[in-house]
């Protein structure tokens, strides 16, 4: 490029290739001349050797594209510059080892602004124009043959052509008079005008073999060409010649069958000599070094190139063979076989031709950028820089590399730290190479096996990313007569899919086994009663359950057929099951299903008759029944209740008769299962074995205890049944589980304490305190169930006389007199009042009211979220009554924030996080707050509680919130989330789909009109309004 470009006219360059072969070499016609500039444009004096000039580079440089990429062979195989400072070359055009047509060769004229291109071709009919100079009076010489140097060339014509720029129209005027060559090459001019052209004869069919080149001299104003060849010329080819100031003559020769038959040659003859110089570089190591271009700059240093490597050497003014130096280059394999000439412009720079992508190169210093095992994606390409411009460090690009993050960019391979970030500049001086930066992200270990019953797939075991999800979960494959039931890392505990297991969150080695449900065969059939007693005109519902092989029950009545061995005692309907008691006797009921029996035996009496005289008859004791609700229809013979008195309080126990309401779930996939129970009792249960348990779980059914009180609505699954039977050992069955549920007002010390706790932390009581809570029992052994997965509702009955307008939350006092907010939001229907709750955990619950207000938000735009959210207890403020709303929110602060209004209790445990010591006063919110997976730390292991937390943070952690509380589901796509803001792209990857979340929940608006500032600090008001709006969303307040 010229000392004119500017930095907006830099060119893209890209790497040269190098998958040339040696024959394209062998047929290479382009033989190469570049005559230095010694003189200005017309002038007539040539310079006298100044200081040798060259761009203030500190190091190698790269080639590069100064034009772009054309057909390989299609080139200009010399080059010059003239007095302006134009690029000069002459082109064949036919691919490399082709035959041009005749007269289809050109001379080109690169402007050095912008690179524009004048043809000046003329009338020069060229067809393989090869040499070219520009002279001292201002004109141009090319050397020209009509045929391919690679083909017979017996009846090759070559010529020489001089422009002169005075001729008008410029012409090109054939000044090879009557000389006779067999292939002429490279031609110069002299400071006096002397012109040479270098010949070789080649005219054998291998060119294995050829005669000596000549060298010929055609005196300034003659036209008769001199032979000044000498007789101990080499058997090479004649290629270049180049011309200093003196007038000294420099010609190269190459072998004469291509690169691999030996080096080539350089010789020089000194103004007013007749003899020759060989000046050739002296060999160094192994390598093989090919001169093909010459060129002299305006310092009379001369240059060659070398044609395997693109290596240019230089020599000053008078030196030898040993006195050569290798110009400072990065030469890589794109590189090689592929520069044969070179050429330097008056500011130093060197310019080189490039056969293999048909254009013209420059050294030139560039950022050359490395992936450093990247797995995929593409380094940005390579740009030109003249001495101390400016490089712009690019940015990571499509570079990705599996496990690791992209951390910038170092000048070393194995750094592991970046010296440079996108954006970054850096100051040319010489060519560098910047390398990836990766930072491996923790890996684990998923592995897979296989169950009794199937086998699986390969893998058998995968590693993924800390936060990724397998990728590779194997097919599973049940053997016969088995059927799939899951993938399990809890032993069979819980289930999943391979879908659900593809989209686990992996942060630690595990173990997957694949379990499989063996074949299941009817076994046997059991009846409600084996033997049982009826009065005559009474009935009985039978209930048949089918026994599996493994173990499994299913109430098969509506499926059985029914007969009765003697119908005059007992009948039944064949299909129902039901009996009739008809005499006194006994009668056998059979039930048939699948090919098993099972038989009852009933006896039938007359009932008696009452002794009205005397007075002494009393019934039998006997349970009184009690009607339940399945899906709001209200059924009899289900139940029956059970009072009794313990240490002074009234206890009333519903008992579920397990086979019945197993039946009816059976038939009619019941949902919902209600007991009611009024009364004055202080203690209700409801009693149910963990069969029953197991299938309302099965159906996806809900339990709800319902008193005067409040009640308790308890979705089956969240009991685990099978989970809590382990427990007690491994074959306990789960009809012999008995599992409570229990709703009771608080014991007198219990209500003491709750008293005394709520006048300790400001609280007015507005209910008395209430229980809840689920015992399962096994022979003598108990378990209580006080953590859930999700929600679970409760309620607590408003007395008439508290106004619900006066009531603020409901809180949870635990056994250690910790008192927390939970969820609430008060209902009012018709006469009904009552405090909706929903919770993880059990414990005593107590509706309170407690109006908070902060003085320093009275005016504020969050006033109304922040004293809601203080009167609640979810949000805490300074000890002089202030709250700080636009004060920027910390990590410890959102984390505990998140742990109150979500009414979590707090986990005493110690935090995986080396900077959260036990005695922070955040250091339980901090446990808490990562067990439920709501925050994260750093890779570090650090959790840097006092870092403020940005508005893209606390949208991740509050979507995480919105898991628990069920808002998930309400959310749309990323995309549609986000078109309305206009700096969405600011976004962090790893925070798109979350900011989208919150968003679509109606959780989160802009700070501005469209825009998120996902970078900005959230403040303190911002996180209680947001925290307001969840609960109101999710319907929990």
């Amino acid at each position: 490029m010229s000392k004119n470009m500017t930095n907006g006219e830099r060119t893209r360059m890209t790497t040269m290739r190098r998958n040339a072969l040696t024959k394209a070499v062998g047929v290479m016609l382009s033989f190469v001349l570049m005559m230095a500039l010694l003189v200005p444009y017309g002038g007539g004096t040539a310079y006298a050797r100044p200081n040798p000039v060259a761009p203030p580079y500190t190091g190698p440089l790269n080639w590069l594209d100064y034009t772009a990429a054309g057909t390989m062979g299609s080139i200009a195989y010399t080059l010059t510059f003239d007095g302006d400072g134009n690029l000069i070359m002459p082109r064949v055009n036919a691919a490399l080892g082709g035959n041009a047509n005749v007269g289809s060769g050109s001379i080109l004229k690169i402007s050095p602004d912008d690179q524009s291109v004048t043809d000046i071709t003329y009338n020069a009919g060229a067809t393989y124009p090869v040499g070219i100079a520009f002279g001292t009076n201002g004109g141009i010489y090319v050397t020209d043959n009509n045929k391919n140097s690679g083909g017979d060339i017996s009846s090759n014509v070559s010529r020489v052509l001089k422009l002169k720029k005075s001729t008008n129209p410029w012409t090109w005027e054939d000044i090879t008079y009557n000389l006779t060559m067999r292939y002429v090459m490279g031609v110069a001019e002299d400071p006096n005008g002397n012109l040479y052209v270098v010949d070789t004869d080649m005219t054998t069919s291998t060119k294995s073999t050829v005669a000596k080149p000549k060298v010929w001299k055609l005196p300034s104003g003659q036209t008769t060409w001199e032979d000044i060849s000498d007789p101990t010329f080499p058997n090479m080819i004649g290629f270049d010649l180049a011309t200093d100031g003196d007038g000294t003559l420099y010609v190269s020769m190459v072998p004469t069958s291509g690169m691999m038959s030996g080096g080539g040659k350089i010789l020089k003859r000194e103004a007013g000599a007749s003899g020759w110089t060989d000046i050739t570089p002296s060999p160094q190591g192994t390598s093989l070094f090919i001169p093909y271009g010459i060129a002299v700059d305006r310092s009379a240093t001369l240059y060659t190139i070398n044609l395997t490597t693109a290596s240019v050497k230089k020599l000053a003014y008078h030196g030898g063979s040993d006195d050569w130096t290798d110009v400072p280059a990065i030469l890589d394999s794109n590189s090689q076989i592929s520069t044969i000439d070179v050429a330097v412009d008056s500011q130093g720079y060197i310019y080189g031709s490039n056969s293999l992508r048909g254009n013209i190169v420059v050294l030139r210093s560039t950022v050359t950028y490395n992936g450093n095992g990247n797995t995929s994606g593409t380094v940005p390409g390579k740009i030109a820089y003249k001495p101390n411009e400016s490089a712009v460090v690019a940015g990571q690009g499509s570079l990705l590399k599996t496990n690791n993050t992209f951390a910038g960019w170092a000048t070393s391979p194995t750094a592991t730290t970046a010296v440079y970030a996108a954006g970054d500049t850096i100051p040319m001086t010489q060519s560098i190479s910047l390398y990836a930066v990766w930072t491996p992200i923790p890996t684990y270990t998923v592995t897979y096996q296989g169950g009794v019953g199937g086998s699986i797939s390969s893998p058998n075991n995968e590693t993924v990313a800390q936060g990724g999800s397998p990728a590779s979960v194997p097919t599973v494959t049940p053997d016969p007569g088995y059927t799939f039931l899951g993938w399990s890392n809890d032993e069979g505990a819980t289930y999943l899919s391979n879908t659900e297991l593809a989209s686990v969150v992996v942060n630690a080695n595990t173990t997957y086994t694949a379990y499989f449900q063996p074949p299941v065969t009817l076994t046997r059939l059991e009846l409600d009663s084996e033997a049982y007693s009826l009065y005559i005109g009474d009935t009985h519902e039978t209930v048949v359950t089918a026994v599996y092989s493994d173990q499994s029950t299913q109430n098969v009545s509506s499926g059985a057929l029914y007969t009765s061995n003697n119908t005059n005692i007992a009948t039944v309907d064949a299909a129902t099951g039901l009996v009739t008691a008809v005499a006194n006797g006994q009668a056998d009921i059979t039930a048939e299903y699948e090919g098993q029996q099972a038989i009852a035996t009933v006896t039938v009496s007359t009932r008696p008759e009452p002794e009205s005289d005397s007075g002494n008859y009393s019934a039998p004791p006997s349970d009184p029944g009690v009607d339940i609700i399945i899906d709001g229809v209200k059924l009899d013979q289900l139940a029956k209740a059970q009072q009794t008195t313990v240490d002074g309080r009234k206890e009333t126990t519903v008992v579920l008769d397990s086979a019945k309401v197993s039946d009816k779930l059976s038939r009619d996939n019941s949902k919902k299962l209600t007991i009611p129970v009024s009364g004055d009792s202080a203690v209700v249960i409801g009693q149910l074995d963990g069969s029953l348990l197991k299938a309302l779980e099965t159906h996806g059914a809900q339990i709800e205890i319902a008193t005067d009180r409040g009640s308790y609505t308890l979705p089956a699954s969240q009991v685990n049944i099978a989970g809590m039977a382990e427990k007690f050992g491994a074959d306990v069955k789960l009809e012999d589980l008995s599992v409570r549920i229990q709703i009771s007002n608080a014991s007198g010390d219990r209500k003491a304490q709750v008293q005394a706790v709520a006048q300790a932390n400001e609280l007015e009581l507005v209910a008395p305190p209430v229980d809840f809570d689920i015992v399962v029992s096994y022979k003598g052994q108990t378990m209580t169930l006080n953590t859930f997965r999700s929600y679970v509702e409760r309620t607590i009955t408003i007395p008439n006389d508290v106004n619900p307008n006066q009531i603020t939350t409901a809180v949870v006092v635990d056994a250690d007199g910790t008192v927390r907010h939970v969820p609430t939001k008060v209902i009012v229907e018709g006469d009904r009042r009552f405090a909706r709750i929903n919770s993880l955990t059990n414990s005593t619950y107590a509706v309170v009211w407690h109006p908070l207000e902060f003085s320093d938000v009275a005016k504020h735009w969050a006033k109304d979220a922040v004293n809601n959210m203080g009167s609640r207890m979810i949000i805490e403020g300074a000890d002089n009554g202030w709250f700080n709303p636009d004060q920027d929110i910390t990590r410890a602060e959102f984390a505990a924030i998140l742990v109150r209004g979500l009414g979590l209790k707090l986990d005493g445990g110690a935090t995986p996080f080396s900077d959260v010591k036990a005695q922070d006063w955040y250091s339980s919110a901090v446990s808490t707050a990562y067990g439920y997976s709501l925050i994260a730390g750093f890779e570090d292991g650090t959790f840097r509680p006092n870092d403020r937390v940005t508005r893209e943070q606390a949208m991740v952690m509050i979507t995480k919130a919105m898991r628990i509380t069920g808002l998930t589901s309400k959310t749309s796509d990323t995309i549609t989330a986000l078109n309305s803001y206009a700096d969405a792209e600011q976004l962090s990857s790893w925070a798109r789909d979350s900011v989208a979340d919150s968003i679509q929940a109606g959780l989160v608006s802009g700070r501005s009109s469209g825009h998120l500032a996902p970078k900005d600090y959230i403040t303190r008001a911002e996180v209680a309004a947001i925290m307001q709006r969840l609960l109101q969303k999710s319907e929990l307040i």
